[in-house]
């Protein structure tokens, strides 16, 4: 009986998982489609001083402390310690043995690149949800997860 327990803990923490991704991925491209709505204002023709022979160097982006690069999107170091403690609380809550901390990691930045790819081919399908979407979408995680009092 604590097999079949386990096993439909194991399928409800996949579906959370799963619905938590795909509500990831609705905001962010929510946030992406909205910066594609600005129309920039009318130029305007204003006198400028002569330019300096002056030249400033351009700076070099510091790379964030990252686990993967995938299609240009950094896997960040603090998602990837994220991933893994999530990882560490499945395998507690279902009883099951933690894996040692290098198969964690393994399995963890596994995910999370399987995440950005999911993510990036979305964003290059032009997959965007509507605000109705999103509300429909947080409202369903919210009662899944005890209402909003528990997410309080």
């Amino acid at each position: 009986m604590h097999e079949i327990q386990s096993k439909g803990l194991s399928d409800r923490i996949v579906l959370m998982k799963k619905t938590l991704l795909l509500l990831t991925l609705c905001i962010l491209l929510s946030f992406s489609a909205c910066s594609i709505l600005h129309v920039p204002a009318e130029p305007t023709l204003t006198p400028t001083a002569e330019p300096t022979e002056t030249s400033i160097p351009e700076p070099t982006p510091t790379m964030p402390p990252s686990a993967a690069s995938v299609n240009g999107i950094y896997v960040t170091l603090e998602d990837l310690d994220a991933e893994k403690a999530q990882l560490r609380d499945a395998y507690a809550a279902l009883g099951q043995e933690i894996p040692d901390d290098e198969a964690l990691r393994k399995e963890a930045l596994e995910e999370l690149i399987d995440e950005t790819l999911f993510l990036s081919a979305a964003r290059d399908a032009g997959c965007a949800p509507s605000n109705e979407e999103l509300e429909t979408q947080i409202r369903s995680l919210a009662g899944k997860m005890g209402g909003d009092d528990a997410l309080r």
